[in-house]
């Protein structure tokens, strides 16, 4: 095949574009792809916000001090415990090495 040889000259372009208005078309479309973008952008940001559980961001925040602050309680309490288990256990061993001298 030649290089030289063009395959689009049998093709009538100017009959093809003679009526259409190429300007109005190109806008139109380029105004369609704007809006299917953003329409996919919206469904985008929608998606994410259900998968994250919806809801502002001051929310979120929010949401995340109560959080940390039922932690910090629970380790609180937790700690609490931990002090009272070792005040018991040591009453006990106390107790217990007292049975042991009292035996003796």
């Amino acid at each position: 095949m030649d290089p030289q040889i063009n395959v689009y000259a049998n093709v009538p372009w100017h009959d093809l574009l003679n009526g259409l208005p190429i300007v109005p078309l190109v806008a139109i479309s380029l105004a369609f792809v704007l809006l299917f973008s953003m329409a996919m952008g919206g469904l985008a940001v929608a998606f994410v916000k259900a998968v994250r559980g919806g809801g502002s961001t001051r929310k979120l925040r929010q949401m995340e001090v109560q959080e940390a602050k039922a932690f910090h309680d629970l380790q609180r309490g937790f700690r609490r415990m931990m002090e009272r288990l070792e005040s018991l256990e040591t009453i006990y061993m106390g107790r217990s090495q007292g049975e042991l001298a009292d035996r003796e």
